[in-house]
């Protein structure tokens, strides 16, 4: 690159970022995601700087609506810039990040979601996806579902060049485009993808549990009585973890404000099988709970129970993506953005509080105020908001209806009258919410 188009591009950057600025303090936002479009489409080269924008706008200044835009933004640029490296030096497409190996939500997320671009036929070939250490696999027991969907490559040399032609194909498995009006991170759109596939009569769960991840599990689950034939129900509840930003710090939650739910499912026989680690806070022992937070276990153990219980018990962290996209229902509990509700699950949501006013804000109004999708403490306590502790009971009460839907039918199937409103605010019409949070539809 010769220095004077250097500079062009530097002082641009520049201008770029004082026009948003001002377009920000001037609640402009429809012009913001208009100056990027027009940037990226006079320096293609300069995508990669829609990452870090995009997290802005998630994590700092919160707003669902540039956030969605620059995603979306994101996706079309993406197919551009891979459509042309086919073209010109005849490259498939390659990962861009390889970030979804560190951790098991993503790892489940992007995996999905790019299988489940390949049944839409919005991509036909697998991406390239470069590891140089097998062992950076969060859940090593899940290499063989990521070789359903990727063309992975552990050869250094391979690996070397085709990281080095990756800006010329990048492949985003973070932020996709599934249809017109369906796009984004996969927590933002998988209940609405779940919905386009099976209005295509398509499978909306992209994975089944291979055979010898079931024998493993087994083998080693056999000394704690546990037998694929058991009811069980897998336990995992998000606690303190800042190792992945303080913008997850609000997703943490009290396991001792489930005690009472927990205590109802053993009393009634059903078995309450606890996965995590060993920072988590030990819970008192009761016949038919089995706590395997503080165990060394092979990862094989995870998948198994996310996979193959009677439904996932917990809040959103990454074990409940595994159990969510093996076709697992879900009391899916303490969620703080009401936009991940997920498809085949009992979603209850965390009532939001304007302090300013102390009073309880409904979906709509979230809606409204363009923070469906923002979970960050910071933008939401900027904005003078805070969460509502879900109490003891509340939870129970929820648990006594997950029961009741797991008798009935698949979730997805249910025939219940549709909250009109559901899809005004972004919402899949599947999206099933509990009872205690059915009052936040109202205004």
């Amino acid at each position: 690159m010769n220095s004077s188009k250097s500079s062009k591009i530097f002082r641009s950057r520049k201008i770029l970022l004082e026009n948003l600025k001002k377009h920000l303090e001037n609640q402009k936002k429809n012009k913001i995601i208009l100056e990027i479009e027009e940037y990226i489409d006079s320096f293609p080269t300069e995508y990669f700087i829609l990452d870090q924008l995009y997290a802005s706008f998630m994590n700092e200044i919160g707003s669902t609506e540039v956030s969605q835009g620059i995603s979306k933004l994101i996706a079309e640029t993406n197919v551009r810039l891979r459509n042309q490296g086919k073209k010109h030096f005849g490259l498939p497409p390659i990962m861009q990040h390889t970030h979804l190996l560190d951790r098991v939500g993503e790892l489940a997320d992007q995996t999905a979601a790019v299988s489940q671009s390949f049944q839409l036929g919005n991509i036909h070939a697998k991406p390239i996806l470069p590891i140089l250490n097998l062992e950076k696999i969060s859940n090593s027991a899940f290499l063989p579902y990521l070789l359903d969907t990727f063309d992975v490559l552990t050869n250094p040399e391979e690996v070397k060049y085709y990281l080095s032609k990756m800006p010329l194909s990048p492949f985003n498995s973070v932020h996709l485009k599934y249809s017109d009006s369906i796009f984004g991170s996969f927590s933002d759109a998988s209940a609405n993808v779940a919905d386009l596939l099976i209005s295509r009569n398509k499978n909306p769960f992209p994975f089944s549990l291979k055979e010898e991840t079931l024998a493993k599990a087994l083998l080693f689950l056999k000394k704690f009585n546990v037998s694929e034939k058991d009811e069980f129900v897998t336990l995992h509840l998000r606690e303190g973890d800042n190792k992945f930003g303080e913008q997850h710090n609000w997703r943490n939650i009290n396991v001792a404000d489930h005690q009472e739910a927990i205590q109802w499912l053993l009393n009634n026989g059903i078995k309450v099988i606890r996965i995590g680690d060993k920072s988590m806070t030990p819970m008192e022992s009761h016949k038919g709970l089995i706590d395997l937070s503080s165990i060394t276990r092979i990862p094989e153990v995870d998948l198994f129970l996310c996979a193959k219980c009677l439904f996932y018990y917990g809040n959103p962290s990454g074990p409940s993506s595994i159990a969510s996209l093996f076709g697992r229902p879900m009391f899916y509990t303490s969620l703080t953005t009401y936009a991940h509700s997920r498809f085949n699950a009992l979603n209850q949501i965390t009532p939001m509080i304007d302090k300013s006013t102390n009073k309880i804000l409904n979906l709509e109004k979230l809606h409204e105020m363009d923070i469906s999708t923002i979970f960050a403490p910071k933008p939401l306590l900027r904005k003078n908001l805070v969460l509502k502790n879900i109490n003891p009971s509340e939870h129970l009460e929820c648990v006594k209806e997950m029961m009741v839907l797991i008798n009935k039918s698949t979730f997805y199937l249910i025939e219940d009258e549709v909250p009109e409103n559901l899809e005004k605010i972004g919402l899949s019409k599947r999206v099933v919410l509990a009872s205690t949070s059915k009052n936040l539809l109202l205004r």
